[in-house]
């Protein structure tokens, strides 16, 4: 839940791949600066808080390891799963027994809130033309509830109960069946949606949500894409309203155990402030808009349009 976590992950496996194997990560349940065993709506247990890893002893190997050329033998990744609250040791991330898997985007064009017909489903269905459709304006965002934020005025970090989000009729829920066996969770989580607007430009945004047995939705990992940059943050591409557009939300990395009688859950939006500013949908400069247009955004599902959830989950 640390703001710089998808950074830090990025650059882990970048310089691996770059050639350079002697990189060794530590993933905590922890905000940018709270290293306990509390955070948010999760209590992750004894071994949960840094000190109680004892995380000091690592950044010692390690020291001894690249400074003073002590042979002393240190794991590439030593990561927490949630939700089993138990630490893990693998050399490489996501896991080597870790497998992506695909829930697809499926509803009767009636995902709209909590209560809706959205739902998470391991089979592409075919092509719906009862589209999922919200109206969006930045005069009226959906607000920050938990996730990776770095001061407190912006919002309380970790996971956060989402049923204030979740009632909003801009705010899209898809979700899967009461789990029947854990589903561990561990490696990057990214969301591909198919859509359309009327206007030249807007945000979607997406959030991984466990479902609890008595209905509570507590975020996980989030994230946001802006349009007119889903070719690349070098250049802007702006919308042809009307005109189906993909996008890819990178929601992050994410080691976390949905238990029996759970629900995994997909948010899809296209705000989350003050988290991320909010879009006028315009077109124009990020820094000087002045008025906030409406933008009623669609997203379509199945078929030619194969907006899913991906993730890795842990094999035997």
């Amino acid at each position: 839940f640390d703001i710089f976590g998808i950074g830090t992950v990025r650059n882990f496996r970048g310089i691996r791949e770059d050639g350079n194997p002697e990189q060794h990560l530590i993933m905590g349940p922890w905000a940018h600066t709270n290293y306990d065993r509390w955070l948010g709506e999760m209590e992750f247990g004894p071994t949960g808080a840094a000190a109680a890893a004892n995380v000091i002893a690592d950044i010692n190997v390690f020291l001894d390891r690249h400074l003073k050329g002590v042979d002393r033998e240190l794991p590439g990744v030593r990561w927490f799963l949630m939700g089993a609250n138990e630490w893990r040791t693998d050399e490489s991330w996501p896991p080597p027994n870790a497998e992506e898997r695909t829930l697809y985007l499926a509803s009767n064009g009636g995902a709209t809130m909590h209560y809706g017909d959205g739902r998470l489903v391991d089979d592409q269905p075919e092509e719906d033309r009862r589209w999922d459709e919200f109206m969006y304006t930045g005069y009226k965002p959906a607000m920050t509830e938990g996730g990776s934020t770095l001061q407190q005025a912006i919002g309380l970090p970790g996971p956060r109960d989402q049923t204030r989000t979740e009632s909003r009729d801009d705010v899209l829920c898809y979700t899967t069946e009461p789990l029947t066996e854990a589903v561990d969770v561990a490696g990057p989580v990214e969301v591909e949606i198919w859509f359309s607007s009327n206007q030249p430009d807007t945000d979607i945004t997406a959030k991984l949500v466990d479902v609890h047995p008595d209905g509570k939705p507590v975020s996980l990992v989030d994230g946001i894409m802006r349009a007119r940059f889903r070719e690349g943050f070098d250049r802007e591409v702006m919308l042809t309203p009307g005109d189906t557009a993909r996008v890819t939300v990178d929601l992050a990395s994410l080691g976390h155990r949905f238990d029996v009688g759970h629900r995994i859950r997909l948010e899809v939006s296209s705000s989350n402030y003050p988290r991320f500013m909010a879009n006028s949908n315009d077109g124009g400069s990020v820094n000087s808009a002045t008025e906030m247009q409406p933008a009623i955004n669609t997203i379509r599902r199945g078929g030619d349009y194969p907006s899913a959830l991906r993730l890795h989950q842990l094999k035997d």
